[in-house]
């Protein structure tokens, strides 16, 4: 189980719409239930199995200050299991559960002053950890997993974004009412069992974000970027938030939207819709309606100027840039979706005037990020060399200005449409793809609006391009983030080099995605370029500090990554002198 953090491309409307006109077979089958419970069906009998999936309308925007993190963290409680799954025995396991909550809070408070209440912390905290053994006897750990698995179900997994939580797995045709079984009672009957050690399990996800060079960065811009709106905050929430969630908070706020009317249950694949419908009515239909979860209703102010955060941070120099643009839905998506493809991509404007002509940057790219509630047209770009972000931000500010002054052609436009659509037409082969689509336009709006959106992205005019760059690429309208290196000393210093590869242009523009990834994985990982090569270090120490260097240099060698040691050949090296031993690198 993982968090994704998703961003609801209004893409998604036009893909399968495009399918349609291709001639594919998409006939959305809806049954919505008493209960307020939508299912959609989508009957493809090529291959014994089916694309399951159920989103809930809640995700980081329904949280206020004080639980931010709260819906990420109910994903995670959702696979301990139910009243009859996870555990040998129901009545006990409550007991525990309602014990243990207990003694946390009250340890809780005791820690407020450690210093003087030392005895009486020791003594909870035994008792403590005497319950969660006791528990863990009763448990039936993962039972949730391990009954989709030993029944042949595949890609069962989880996620957060900022506007909806979805569930999905892929089960074979045969087993189709397992999943209406287990999903009903999940629904209906959570137990959020070990509720407090998973609440460890995401603040240590929180941690690594905090450790990893941009975490901060970006959880900083997104504040800076959004003054009212619940999309400042990140989803995996804030430490703060974290260290004082309850147990209470967390089935309250599951009862409140973890309910059949805030719910969407998607099927494709080896089905027939008579049958689903049947099986939903008895699995899901018995479930009470809740009460209608409260809207959000704090709205993004207009921005009146631009705003910047510049940010030295150990890590590859870019630029990002980001404006407000309407939410999904909105009349001027479709031609931002169009002006979109007319400057990304390797045969759009960006890669072509500033990574391949003015060769100031390694990578440089944009997309438009429309969610449930307003988002963004973000830019963002890594120089190359000794340029610097600002002359990529300068450069991006030439081309968007120029597209609001100059005719687009129109085989500039005709080739975004054509690329747009021949994307979709691949995905949607897809069932999985295709039931993501389908639950994430089903909890943002509605479905059939799929209907409506190829003649309308059709219908998108060079004319209609260039207002909507007029109206939201504006200075007042966008925020500025600059990340640069932090002044390093000129002479010589001992780094752990992880790998070294020949300088080609290939090899830069991969960097940029490597670094992203490896960052996550080891803190003060750097990228750094000569005439000839490219270099993966980690570390930066002074040449006395060879004990700390070699120090480091085990950490990495020894650093486990799913079950390999991907770093095991490291070395230490010394930058910036002559070869004169096997620890030293003339770079």
């Amino acid at each position: 189980m993982r968090r994704i953090v998703v961003f609801l491309s209004m893409f998604v409307l036009c893909g399968t719409v495009f399918a349609q006109e291709q001639s594919l077979n998409i006939d959305v089958k809806e049954r919505i239930l008493a209960n307020g419970l939508k299912v959609l069906v989508v009957e493809r009998h090529e291959v014994p199995e089916v694309a399951c999936r159920l989103f809930y309308n809640v995700g980081s925007a329904n949280e206020v200050p004080g639980i931010t993190g709260l819906s990420h963290l109910c994903e995670h409680m959702m696979f301990k299991g139910t009243k009859v799954i996870g555990t040998k025995d129901p009545e006990k396991d409550a007991e525990y559960n309602t014990k243990i909550n207990e003694l946390v809070l009250v340890i809780r408070e005791l820690k407020k002053d450690e210093g003087k209440n030392a005895d009486n912390l020791k003594k909870f905290q035994s008792e403590l950890e005497e319950v969660r053994a006791a528990q863990k006897e009763i448990m039936i750990k993962d039972q949730i997993w391990q009954i989709y698995m030993q029944n042949g179900a595949t890609g069962m997994n989880a996620f957060t974004g900022n506007d909806l939580t979805g569930y999905v797995v892929d089960v074979p045709s045969n087993k189709i009412e397992l999943f209406f079984w287990m999903e009903s009672d999940r629904m209906a009957n959570a137990v959020f069992r070990e509720f407090y050690s998973e609440l460890d399990v995401v603040k240590e996800e929180r941690r690594l974000r905090e450790n990893s060079p941009t975490g901060f960065f970006y959880e900083t811009f997104n504040a800076v970027m959004y003054d009212a709106h619940p999309y400042m905050w990140p989803v995996v929430g804030w430490m703060v938030d974290l260290d004082n969630m309850t147990l209470e908070k967390a089935r309250k706020y599951h009862a409140t939207y973890y309910v059949p009317n805030n719910a969407v249950l998607v099927l494709v694949g080896d089905v027939s819709a008579k049958k689903a419908f049947e099986m939903a009515e008895k699995y899901f239909g018995p479930i009470p309606r809740g009460c209608e979860p409260p809207p959000v209703v704090t709205a993004e102010p207009p921005q009146r100027y631009e705003k910047r955060i510049r940010a030295v941070i150990d890590t590859q120099p870019f630029v990002t840039i980001e404006y407000h643009v309407p939410e999904v839905g909105h009349p001027d998506i479709y031609a931002l979706q169009v002006l979109d493809g007319v400057i990304s991509g390797n045969s759009g404007r960006l890669y072509k005037e500033i990574v391949r002509e003015q060769e100031i940057a390694t990578s440089c790219r944009c997309g438009l990020r429309p969610s449930k509630f307003p988002g963004s047209f973000s830019f963002r770009g890594t120089p190359k060399g000794r340029h610097t972000p600002e002359e990529i931000e300068e450069a991006i500010y030439g081309i968007i200005e120029s597209i609001k002054s100059d005719p687009i052609p129109d085989r500039d436009i005709k080739r975004a449409k054509k690329q747009i659509r021949a994307r979709y037409i691949r995905m949607l082969t897809s069932n999985g793809y295709l039931s993501y689509m389908l639950a994430t336009v089903a909890v943002m709006r509605d479905w059939r609006e799929m209907l409506e959106a190829p003649a309308k992205l059709e219908k998108v005019s060079a004319k209609e391009i260039v207002e909507v760059a007029k109206k939201y690429l504006t200075p007042e309208n966008r925020t500025v983030g600059i990340v640069t290196q932090p002044d390093k000393p000129s002479g010589p210093y001992l780094t752990v080099l992880v790998r070294e590869m020949p300088r080609t242009p290939e090899a830069e523009a991969q960097m940029e995605g490597a670094k992203t990834f490896l960052s996550s994985q080891v803190p003060d990982i750097a990228i750094r370029m000569d005439e000839k090569n490219i270099y993966i270090e980690v570390g930066h120490f002074a040449i006395e500090e060879k004990e700390a260097a070699n120090k480091r240099l085990q950490e990495v060698r020894e650093y486990d990554m799913g079950g390999s040691k991907p770093f095991a050949n490291a070395k230490l090296v010394t930058v910036g002198v002559e070869k004169d031993s096997d620890e030293s690198d003339d770079r």
